[in-house]
């Protein structure tokens, strides 16, 4: 025990390690080692106040800026959306996937399962009403369990048809999308690679939302991560006051209140005012989370 305990201080004090890269190499020692002195209560208070003595930082304002990124979805190279050749076709998927992101909340894992069927991607007057693939089971749920379908408002009951704010409209955007695609598919996934219309990976849905942010920013060079957007969507629901917090944990399936406010609630009232103004819907404001 004394030889683990003087390792894992070296890892921390000479080598500078952070506390959970430390939990990590003593994991593995575990496993390796098959030895219980690895959970030995002593251990684990050592592990316990290497957190304690450095806590994690975490950015709660985004680096980007939503703002500048819900105008330049309202303009050329992003409106009108078209599919006539590759960049266009690029571009619209990319605003397809931010908008649907920023107003459901869902982990990309989730987006890219979204189903093509009938059945299961259903329009309406109010919004369109989305489920996942048959199989898939999102991160936190139960084997067994049939995931809901949830619902996406329109922003043209909100904004009306003559307002700049509709061509933020996720609804319009997926119907576009959709019939550009192929329409309907039995079986088949929303989301599809450019070039050969196979379903795309978490990865790729990654990759869009943060190449949609770099490109409205006009942005290269700063940290964007596609996490902040779902992050920033459940913000917005809840300091806006339209929703209750159990709500919003079950539309982004959160396991817990604290997984939410320690991991996700970002300081979005910091941001500029306009936002409220530009997006109520597409920023979760207004959402049905149903």
């Amino acid at each position: 025990m004394q030889d683990l305990a003087d390792f894992l201080l070296y890892l921390r004090v000479d080598k500078g390690l952070a506390p959970k890269t430390i939990g990590n190499y003593r994991t593995s020692l575990a496993a390796t080692l098959q030895h219980s002195v690895a959970s030995h209560p002593v251990i684990s208070s050592l592990i316990k106040s290497f957190v304690f003595s450095a806590p994690p930082v975490r950015n709660r304002v985004p680096e980007w800026d939503l703002s500048t990124v819900l105008r330049a979805l309202r303009e050329p190279p992003f409106e009108p959306p078209s599919w006539a050749d590759t960049r266009s076709r690029l571009l619209c998927t990319m605003k397809t996937v931010f908008l649907l992101a920023l107003a459901s909340a869902r982990r990309r894992g989730e987006l890219q399962a979204v189903s093509r069927a009938p059945r299961d991607i259903v329009f309406s007057p109010r919004g369109v009403s989305l489920r996942t693939v048959a199989g898939f089971l999102p991160k936190t749920a139960i084997p067994g369990h049939d995931p809901q379908p949830f619902f996406v408002p329109s922003l043209v009951q909100y904004s009306g048809h003559d307002n700049a704010d509709r061509l933020l409209c996720p609804v319009r955007m997926l119907k576009f999308y959709l019939m550009a695609t192929g329409g309907y598919s039995p079986g088949g996934r929303l989301f599809q690679k450019l070039r050969d219309a196979t379903p795309v990976s978490a990865q790729t849905i990654s990759a869009w939302i943060v190449r949609c942010i770099r490109t409205a920013t006009e942005d290269s060079t700063g940290r964007v991560s596609a996490h902040e957007v779902r992050r920033m969507a459940a913000s917005w629901a809840y300091v806006s006051g339209g929703h209750d917090l159990e709500a919003i944990l079950l539309a982004g399936s959160w396991a817990s209140h604290n997984t939410f406010s320690s991991y996700y609630l970002a300081d979005v009232v910091a941001q500029p005012d306009d936002r409220f103004r530009l997006c109520p819907v597409v920023a979760g404001r207004r959402i049905r989370l149903s």
